[in-house]
């Protein structure tokens, strides 16, 4: 047809003749029908023209853009413009096959398709058609209005149709029976490979994971029944059909819960990525292959509700993937994609610390689970909280100390890439000789920054004197005097925390000379207070009393204070603690939690050495330190003088304590002025 032909028909005002061409993002094609022609004198091109039409609506309603039907266009691979002449000539011009055609969508398709236009115009010389379909949110998916035709009808009322496919090749429209996803995109989105793709680089650019030290493969973590945590991790998240809903964490603090947490959404994310990319090579549209990993922090929540949860949770995910720009009504349907899965990590369960609110989570939590039957929980907890009973399905990953050898394999390999191996070597020695410091480096996160501290990859409280904490007496402030504690901490504790660690699980040796355990028991005769010592007098030579600040003060202490923001509410605690640590020595090894709270006058605090591990569970709601050394150390912060000076003060403690404690004071302070 030559160019002289254009004056013949007219075209429509906004044609665009781009739309004839491929688009550039397959994910477009459930969005795009071509046909060659409508025959309107046969009944079944009309009932295939309404299930085209039906079909582009839905695939509009569900995608939230808009859909076209080209006019004109042979389909195939490519497609071939070859024009609608023909059609336009016999049915009395390009007006009146409008008028035939949007009368036949009128009359036959429920519920109306608000905003529906057709143009007509010139592509490559041939007059071509199509008919624009606007995303309409309706509550029902477009339908068949009425039989059609009358007389044994083609497509029946209520039948609908959807375009959809495993690929662009495959796209076709479907029956309504087989969409498994009735919803608009303004009540819940529909996901497609492209924010897959954004969701998952998102969440493996995001400090949590993007910043956890990938240590798990440096020191194999173990369970206490021996296996790779991991690897059974990974086992349990992939579990489809008959598997755990709630997979509890639990280790006691610098553990590396959330670091193997982080580890295992990284290991997903990666999976997937690697999937997804396969699946836009081949212009599919299969969901991710492994469960879609979300993490979650509970550390300043308050409503736990359902749909406080849900919400929490919607937030993340479109914050990470950008699923919509105007919040849809139920974003959470996120949840029931057909052939999807979710595992959701739901980060530090102890630091809700109250215990009405941790009952209000756990609630709203099995709610949430039996609202979305597609989700697994993956919970990290402190094991002082014992879930068995509160949560369906539910199975607990219990990580296990470091051993001895796991710890030197770890330090052995660093000395071979570091420079100072005599120095890393006697820190290796110290931890072979002392069980009970072997007991506190047997948490992966407490060895890792030992063993920088000792190599100088870190500057350590000794370098800046950030962690200026004296040991001097300490008077508990008056409840008008009192801070206000962090948003999400402990407003009152609970009477029955138990110990984070059980007995079973620990290196313990019975102090010699252990009194009765009695709540009355008098703290007299302690009246002398310790000298006020400059922390720069502090010797920071590779000891235990050294080691012991690295881990003790610098990192679990600190860490907790930094997690918690508690850095104002926490100035008196560790003397508090300390001197505690003293008193309590000289009369019994054992005490009542009633004794904890009556000396420490901060049921907060006492909340908050529980959950740090500083104490043990022996008996029901009778606790005593964790071990000696961590007892011994802390007397010595509090007399916190040279030892020619301890003499009097020294008397009043009993072994083994005693000697550990005299040791440490040299460590720290020196044997003399």
């Amino acid at each position: 047809m030559g160019p002289d032909m254009r004056t013949s028909y007219p075209v429509s005002p906004e044609f665009n003749s781009e739309f004839f061409k491929e688009p550039e993002n397959y994910e477009e094609s459930p969005l795009v029908e071509r046909k060659l022609t409508v025959d309107l004198r046969h009944q079944e091109s009309r009932a295939e023209f309404i299930r085209d039409i039906i079909a582009l609506a839905n695939s509009a309603r569900r995608l939230g853009k808009e859909a076209r039907l080209l006019l004109g266009v042979r389909d195939g691979d490519p497609a071939r413009v070859e024009g609608i002449e023909e059609l336009v000539n016999r049915d009395g011009g390009h007006e009146a096959l409008e008028r035939q055609l949007l009368h036949i969508v009128r009359d036959n398709i429920r519920p109306p398709i608000e905003g529906i236009d057709m143009k007509f115009g010139y592509v490559d010389d041939r007059y071509v058609a199509y008919i624009l379909i606007p995303p309409v949110p309706t509550d029902q998916p477009f339908q068949v209005a009425r039989d059609f035709p009358k007389q044994n009808p083609l497509i029946t009322q209520g039948q609908w149709w959807i375009r959809m496919g495993e690929s662009k090749h495959e796209v076709t429209a479907v029956h309504g029976g087989k969409a498994g996803w009735p919803h608009p995109f303004s009540v819940a989105p529909y996901p497609l490979p492209s924010h897959w793709l954004a969701y998952h680089n998102a969440l493996l650019a995001h400090p949590t994971v993007a910043e956890a030290p990938d240590f798990a493969e440096l020191i194999p973590v173990l369970t206490n029944h021996g296996s790779d945590a991991m690897g059974e991790l990974l086992e349990l998240a992939n579990e489809e059909q008959g598997g755990y809903r709630v997979v509890v964490l639990q280790g006691p603090a610098m553990s590396g819960k959330t670091t193997l947490a982080a580890n295992l959404i990284r290991q997903l994310c990666n999976y997937n990525l690697d999937a997804l990319e396969e699946i836009r090579s081949r212009e599919e549209f299969l969901p991710p292959p492994f469960p879609v990993p979300l993490f979650l922090s509970l550390r300043h929540g308050r409503d736990w509700t359902l749909r406080s949860i849900q919400s929490r949770l919607v937030h993340r995910v479109n914050e990470l993937g950008r699923f919509w720009d105007q919040r849809p009504q139920e974003p959470e349907r996120l949840f029931e994609v057909p052939g999807e899965r979710w595992l959701v990590c739901l980060d530090g369960l102890d630091e809700i610390w109250n215990e009405e609110d941790r009952r209000d989570f756990l609630g709203g939590l099995a709610d949430f689970l039996s609202a979305w039957p597609r989700v697994t929980v993956l919970i990290t907890s402190r094991p002082w909280i014992d879930l068995r009973d509160q949560l369906p399905d539910l199975h607990v990953v219990q990580l296990a100390p470091l051993t001895l050898q796991t710890i030197e394999e770890y330090v052995e390999g660093s000395v071979e890439q570091h420079a100072q191996k005599d120095v890393v070597l006697e820190f290796l020695s110290l931890i072979r000789r002392d069980s009970e410091l072997l007991e506190l480096c047997a948490r992966p996160g407490l060895l890792v920054e030992a063993l920088n501290s000792v190599m100088g990859e870190r500057r350590s409280a000794w370098e800046t004197a950030e962690l200026a904490v004296t040991a001097t007496s300490y008077e508990p402030p008056s409840p008008t005097t009192e801070p206000e504690p962090a948003a999400g901490f402990l407003d009152q504790a609970p009477t029955d925390l138990p110990a984070m660690v059980s007995a079973d699980e620990l290196i313990w040796e019975e102090p010699s000379e252990a009194v009765e355990v009695s709540e009355d028991l008098p703290l007299e005769g302690i009246t002398e207070e310790p000298t006020v010592v400059d922390e720069e007098t502090l010797q920071p030579s590779l000891t235990t009393g050294y080691l012991l600040r690295v881990l003790l003060e610098d990192t679990l202490w600190q860490r907790e204070v930094q997690r918690q923001s508690l850095a104002q509410t926490t100035l008196g605690w560790w003397s508090s603690l300390c001197r505690f640590a003293f008193r309590a020595n000289g009369h019994w090894q054992q005490f009542p939690y009633t004794l904890l709270h009556n000396e420490l006058h901060d049921d907060r605090l006492v909340a908050f050495l529980l959950t740090l591990g500083f104490f043990r569970r022996v008996a029901l709601e009778t606790y005593t330190f964790l071990n000696n050394l961590l007892c011994a150390y802390l007397c010595a912060r509090h007399i916190a003088r040279p030892l020619c000076e301890a003499t009097a003060l020294l008397k009043r403690l009993v072994e083994p304590v005693r000697a550990r404690t005299q040791t440490l004071l040299e460590d720290l302070y020196g044997p003399s002025t």
